[in-house]
């Protein structure tokens, strides 16, 4: 009885075994990434990338591994980094014909149910999102809040010299002015002090 219970946990062992191997040799030499360069454990495992996002130096690591490597950079057995802005255009731009990652996505929505127009995947929904904020962002309404983002920056700089400015206080002033005048046609709530 103790042989058979032995035999089965050993041929367990060997099956998961060869499964890893059969992973590993596939990752490394199958798979439609395995042309692009980049670390051997990380065209292996996406532990790589895990270690890097833990230890915070993940950006780094890749930045540096774009100057070694080049415009493409394999960082997990299904993880491409692509450092151009052609293909950033290409993948994010206006007119670009890609599917976004729904999963990728979701993690940003403060409610997966509802999502907004920076998080919605439908093609057809994001379009018509996008055409209600598009009237916001025409070249007419810039223009017409030019005088008040300007009137943030001179108060910002008036403030930043008598010592109560700060990266914060200008940031909060021209969102909230721009949040105000773009959904609400006022500034109500930013005074000439820069507090909101």
């Amino acid at each position: 009885m103790a042989q058979i219970e032995l035999s089965s946990i050993s041929l367990t062992l060997v099956g998961g075994l060869i499964y890893v191997l059969f992973q590993i040799v596939q990752n490394l030499y199958s798979s439609p990434l395995s042309r692009y360069p980049g670390p051997f454990l990380a065209r292996v495992t996406d532990l790589w990338a895990v270690w890097h996002g833990w230890r915070g130096d993940l950006a780094h690591t890749l930045a540096a591994l774009h100057t070694k490597h080049g415009e493409f950079v394999r960082f997990g057995p299904n993880r491409l980094s692509i450092n151009s802005s052609e293909a950033l255009e290409k993948i994010y731009g206006f007119k670009a014909n890609t599917l976004k990652s729904k999963q990728w996505y979701l993690n940003f929505a403060s409610d997966p149910r509802h999502p907004a127009t920076n998080t919605e995947v439908d093609p057809a929904l994001h379009k018509r999102k996008r055409a209600f904020l598009n009237k916001g962002f025409t070249s007419t309404n810039m223009k017409l809040l030019e005088p008040k983002i300007l009137d943030v920056v001179e108060n910002w700089e008036r403030r930043n010299e008598e010592g109560e400015g700060g990266i914060r206080s200008f940031l909060d002033g021209c969102t909230t002015v721009y949040r105000y005048e773009a959904c609400l046609s006022t500034s109500h709530g930013y005074d000439r002090t820069g507090r909101i």
